[in-house]
């Protein structure tokens, strides 16, 4: 049910709000309501004042992509990067701020982020950090070549991932984040859960 949720609201953004119109007011030297490919810099990357046109905006996916971050991203993806947000602020934010109305939520409770929940006893104690990092990796790999989930799925998973990283490897990927091993695995047992759900709907 979360998930069906999530994904309508996610569609409805991707339907409705212009990703160069996002991008226009962060400030991103691009043009809403023009039909065509644009380049720009990215801050994302590096020291955040790249002056090279780095990135292109695809008005037909309504996503861009930067070549330096070697990422592409769609209007959420853009609010968390940007804002630093979870998913569920991330769309909430777009929401208000274009004009969406609310959507209705048919479960018995709107789903809330989290960061780390109680599931460290269910964790192997053989394994590290860097070894679930990579089997979710490896099953976000196989998910993007075989090409078993849209794309905007695919980029919010992938960002889910850096980010989660980034909290416990730290900038430079040596292990001086500020969650411990324990709090990242806990959120990527979640992210895996919810990875295998999505994949498995999407299948059925």
């Amino acid at each position: 049910m979360a998930e069906s949720h999530a994904r309508a609201r996610a569609d409805r953004i991707h339907e409705e709000i212009d990703i160069a119109r996002v991008l226009e007011d962060y400030g991103y030297a691009v043009y809403s309501g023009m039909d065509r490919e644009q380049q720009f810099p990215c801050n994302l990357h590096g020291d955040g004042h790249d002056l090279k046109p780095s990135a292109r905006v695809y008005p037909e996916s309504q996503s861009w992509y930067c070549f330096a971050c070697d990422r592409a991203r769609d209007a959420i993806a853009t609010v968390q990067a940007v804002e630093g947000l979870e998913f569920w602020p991330a769309v909430k934010h777009l929401e208000e701020k274009y004009g969406l109305p609310p959507m209705k939520w048919e479960g018995p409770h709107e789903p809330k982020d989290t960061t780390v929940g109680d599931v460290s006893a269910g964790l192997d104690p053989d394994r590290t950090f860097r070894d679930d990092l990579h089997r979710v990796t490896m099953l976000l790999e196989t998910a993007t070549r075989e090409k078993d989930l849209a794309m905007k799925h695919l980029l919010r998973f992938w960002e889910a991932v850096d980010k989660i990283a980034y909290h416990v490897l730290g900038p430079r990927g040596e292990g001086n984040g500020p969650w411990s091993e324990t709090e990242g695995r806990e959120v990527l047992a979640k992210l895996r859960e919810r990875l295998s759900g999505v994949i498995a709907e999407g299948a059925s």
